[in-house]
Parts: structure tokens; C-alpha cells; sequence
């Protein structure tokens, strides 16, 4: 059976369930860590800080749950410091089509892309 959910939903079933477990001893720490790698794209950047620096709090505190949580928990982060680590803004993301004029200010490169700003 299959069933829609809105995008914010499951957002929101993630981050409370991530509360939910961490820090205690229950079977659901693996499934939830599972489910906040699978769907951590669709998180905003706010819940992704949030759960990466909670976490790193928990494991510092030793407040993580049971001992074998723990690796469930790194592989979370494992995934939050790639996102941490990858730049936000990548300017060969921001094409234009071949006849378009560049805005005043902006400049075209290779590949019709915006590359910087200059002022005038």
C-alpha cells in the first residue's frame, strides 16, 4: 500500500523521532538513523544543523543511548559533515539560455553562466 504524505510531514515525523530516540535505549535508533540518511535532503538546513549538533552533543556527553547506537548515530554524521562540507552555492548551477542578455552588473563565462558581480 502506498501513501501520500506531504513533504513537510515527513519532515516533521523525522526530527520528532530523531528527538524521540536519541539519548535513549530504544530498538528504533537504527530505523530512525536509517530514515534521516534516506530522506536527509529533504530536511532543511535548520533540522540538518540541529540533528548534526545535537548528535555531536549527545556522543561528547555520552548521552547517546545504548551502546550500540552509537555507530547508528555516526553514520548520521557521517552524512551531516558531507553537507557541511559541501558548498552551498556552486555559480555552473546558474545557466541562462544562449540569447539572453546578462544583467547589468553580471557578467557571462563559458557555458553562459553568471560569474561574479562587478560594480560599476
Amino acid at each position: 500500500m502506498k501513501v501520500e504524505i506531504e513533504q513537510k510531514e515527513i519532515r516533521d515525523l523525522l526530527f520528532y523521532s530523531f528527538r524521540y530516540a536519541l539519548g535513549r535505549s530504544t530498538y528504533a535508533v537504527e530505523d530512525v538513523a536509517d530514515m534521516i540518511i534516506k530522506y536527509w535532503d529533504m530536511l532543511s538546513s535548520n533540522e540538518k544543523s540541529c540533528i548534526i549538533k545535537e548528535i555531536e552533543h549527545s556522543i561528547a556527553q555520552d548521552n547517546y543511548g545504548m551502546d550500540m547506537d552509537l555507530k547508528s548515530w555516526q553514520k548520521v554524521l557521517v552524512k551531516g559533515r558531507e553537507y557541511l562540507t559541501k558548498p552551498q552555492y556552486n555559480p555552473e548551477d546558474v545557466a541562462f539560455p544562449k540569447d539572453m542578455k546578462a544583467p547589468d552588473g553580471y557578467r557571462f563565462t563559458k557555458g553562459n553562466v553568471v560569474e561574479d558581480w562587478k560594480d560599476e
